[in-house]
C-alpha cells in the first residue's frame, strides 16, 4: 500500500512539475505567445507625441504624415513627432505587444486596422472547446482576481491548447479550412479581437494616453469573396440566379419580392444579402441597401478584409469606454448609391482620405490642446 501511495505521489509531483515547466503563465488565456521582444523603429515610436497603429489601412496614411506635422506644428517651438507605426499584415495582437514594449507611452494614439486579423495563424479551430473553457474561467471575477494576484496559478487553472509561438516575421496562414471550420475561425477571431481591443484600451487608460479608434471602410460594391457551402443548396442557387436576371433586366420590384422571400427561408448566405442590397440600390433605398450589403460582408467565408462585425465591435467599445472614434466607414458609405466611392477593392477615393486627414488634424489639435 505504501509503495502504491509513493508511486501516486511521485506521479503527482511529476505532473505538477511538468505543468510548471511547460504551461504558459498568462493573465488572458490567449493560445499564442509573441516571442519578439524588440521591434523596428521602437525608439522612434517611444519618442512620438502622436502614434498611428494598425495594419495596411493605417500604413496607407503614411503619405499624409509630413503635411500633418507641418499643419499641427505651426504654433509650436518644436514640431510634433507624428509616427506611423502601422505595418502590413499586422493583427491587433501584435499591435498591442508592440505598444507595451515602449519605454514611454505616446500622448495620442490612433488605431486604424482590422483588415488583416486572419492573415496570421495563431490558434487551431480544433482547440475551440479548450479556448472557450479558458475564457469562461477568465470571465470569472474570483478566478481572475486570484490569477492577477498570483499569475503563476494560471499554469494550473487554464487548460493547455496548442500554443503558437509567433516570431518576428509575420507568416501568412495558408491552411485550407473547410467552411464549417472557417466559420469557427471567424467566431473565435471576433472574440479574440474584443479581448485584444480591451487590452489596447486598458493600456491607454493606465498610461495616460488618449486613444482614438477608427473604423475600416468596406467596399460594398465588390462581390462576396466566398459563400459558405453549408448555406448553399441547388434550389437556392437557382433562385439566386433568377434574381440576378431580374436585376439585370431592370425589374427591381420583382427581384425585391423574390429576395425578401428567400431571406425568410435561408440564413447565413452572403450572396442572398448581397442580392437584396443590389436590389434596394436599384430602388433608391440606399440606407436599407447598405445594411444588407454590410451583412453580406459578415457572412463572407473568405477572410480577405475587414467586415461589419469588426467595425461594430469598435463602435460599441468606443461607446462603452467613452472613447473618441473616427467612423471612416460611415464617412464613406453614407454616400452609397452616389458616384464611385472606392479606388479599388480596399481603399476609398482620395476625396475621402482628404476628409479623414482633416478630422485627424482637428483631433490632434483638440486632444493635445495646441
Amino acid at each position: 500500500m505504501k509503495k502504491i501511495l509513493l508511486v501516486v505521489l511521485i506521479a503527482a509531483i511529476g505532473h505538477v512539475a511538468f505543468i510548471y515547466k511547460f504551461r504558459q503563465q498568462t493573465i488572458v488565456p490567449y493560445p499564442y505567445v509573441i516571442a519578439q521582444k524588440s521591434w523596428d523603429r521602437e525608439n522612434m515610436a517611444s519618442s512620438a507625441n502622436v502614434l498611428l497603429l494598425g495594419d495596411r489601412m493605417g500604413k496607407r496614411l503614411e503619405r499624409y504624415i509630413p503635411n500633418l506635422i507641418l499643419n499641427t506644428s505651426k504654433n509650436l517651438e518644436r514640431p510634433l513627432s507624428i509616427v506611423n507605426w502601422a505595418e502590413d499584415h499586422e493583427g491587433i495582437h501584435r499591435t498591442v505587444a508592440k505598444l507595451k514594449s515602449l519605454k514611454k507611452a505616446p500622448q495620442l494614439i490612433f488605431y486604424h486596422g482590422m483588415s488583416e486579423e486572419f492573415f496570421e495563424k495563431r490558434f487551431l479551430t480544433t482547440d475551440q472547446k479548450t479556448i472557450e473553457e479558458n475564457f469562461e474561467l477568465y470571465n470569472n471575477d474570483k478566478i481572475l482576481s486570484m490569477i492577477m494576484t498570483f499569475p503563476i496559478i494560471s499554469k494550473f487553472v487554464y487548460k493547455a491548447p496548442n500554443y503558437y509561438h509567433l516570431g518576428k516575421n509575420i507568416r501568412k496562414d495558408t491552411t485550407k479550412y473547410p467552411d464549417r471550420f472557417k466559420q469557427v475561425q471567424l467566431e473565435m477571431g471576433y472574440k479574440f479581437f474584443q479581448f485584444e481591443l480591451d487590452d489596447l484600451i486598458r493600456y491607454a487608460r493606465e498610461n495616460g494616453s488618449i486613444l482614438v479608434l477608427m473604423t475600416t471602410p468596406l467596399n460594398l460594391e465588390v462581390n462576396t469573396g466566398k459563400v459558405c457551402k453549408n448555406s448553399i443548396s441547388s434550389t437556392l442557387i437557382r433562385e439566386q440566379e433568377e434574381i440576378e436576371l431580374l436585376i439585370n433586366d431592370g425589374d427591381a420590384k420583382s427581384a425585391y419580392i423574390k429576395t425578401k422571400g428567400l431571406l425568410k427561408n435561408t440564413s447565413g448566405n452572403a450572396r442572398t444579402y448581397r442580392l437584396m442590397g443590389k436590389t434596394l440600390i436599384k430602388l433608391g433605398r440606399f440606407s436599407e441597401a447598405r445594411a444588407y450589403l454590410e451583412n453580406s460582408t459578415a457572412f463572407d467565408c473568405k477572410t480577405w478584409r475587414s467586415n461589419v462585425v469588426f467595425n461594430n465591435i469598435v463602435r460599441k467599445a468606443a461607446e462603452k469606454h467613452d472613447l473618441r472614434i473616427i467612423d471612416f466607414d460611415d464617412m464613406v458609405n453614407k454616400n452609397i448609391g452616389s458616384n464611385v466611392l472606392f479606388m479599388d477593392k480596399l481603399y476609398p477615393q482620395e476625396l475621402f482620405y482628404e476628409r479623414l486627414i482633416q478630422v485627424v488634424e482637428k483631433t490632434i489639435y483638440s486632444s493635445l490642446k495646441i
